[in-house]
């Protein structure tokens, strides 16, 4: 794109965004339907790796799950292809391939039980977060309205992290029947993107504990 007039990508991305909501809203009534809301519990859920209906289908929103984190890359090609170059952080590549990463790991090797509370608890503020976008890209209006709210977005990550990071602890338990080299490699990433967003959230509006600044101009942080 070095010598190329930016593409606007308005409709593109729009439909990007529709879809995204769209996705991220079924997988996440869908891992509910299949597990949370009935005989999943909080504690140390193990997979169940049989052919019980609600596990293939929690199996099968896992692997959903998986290709939604493939299409996200999709948005670093926007960004290029915008000549957004600084919404192409450190922050934003180091997010989606290491999400993607652990997105696989779910998948070949613990696809149901606890694991499935961080696809649950991602795709959930992904539906607000692309409602957001969808939303502010329509029009001026909706996007000078909606600004103020923009902030709650990375608060809104941040606290999913850190339940994240809550709930993963429970399988360093000598009784949980996991291996401690799922949760000893998930923990310390999910703490670094946390850190990550902190430092965006600071840059971008001032500390967490309340300035009354109002946003500057920064990468969008949400991805």
């Amino acid at each position: 794109m070095k010598n190329r007039e930016p593409k606007s990508l308005k409709l593109p991305i729009a439909l990007y965004n529709v879809f995204q909501v769209w996705a991220n809203y079924k997988i996440t009534i869908g891992v509910l339907n299949a597990g949370w809301l009935s005989h999943y519990t909080l504690g140390c859920q193990p997979v169940d790796y049989s052919d019980n209906p609600d596990a293939v289908r929690m199996a099968e929103l896992c692997w959903w799950a998986l290709m939604i984190k493939l299409l996200e890359l999709l948005e670093t090609v926007f960004f290029v292809l915008r000549k957004k170059y600084n919404q192409a952080s450190f922050l934003h590549l180091y997010h989606h391939v290491s999400t993607l990463l652990f997105a696989w790991i779910l998948v070949k090797f613990v696809p149901g039980g606890m694991p499935t509370m961080y696809v649950l608890l991602n795709c959930g503020v992904h539906v607000v977060m692309y409602s957001y976008y969808l939303l502010t890209g329509l029009s001026t209006t909706l996007r000078i309205l909606l600004n103020p709210w923009k902030k709650y977005l990375t608060i809104l990550q941040m606290v999913q992290f850190f339940l994240m990071v809550a709930h993963a602890t429970q399988a360093l338990s000598p009784d949980c029947p996991f291996h401690a080299a799922l949760p000893l490699s998930f923990i310390p990433n999910v703490l670094l993107v946390c850190c990550l967003f902190r430092r965006f959230y600071e840059r971008s509006y001032g500390r967490v504990s309340g300035a009354s600044r109002g946003p500057r101009k920064r990468p969008r942080d949400g991805e």
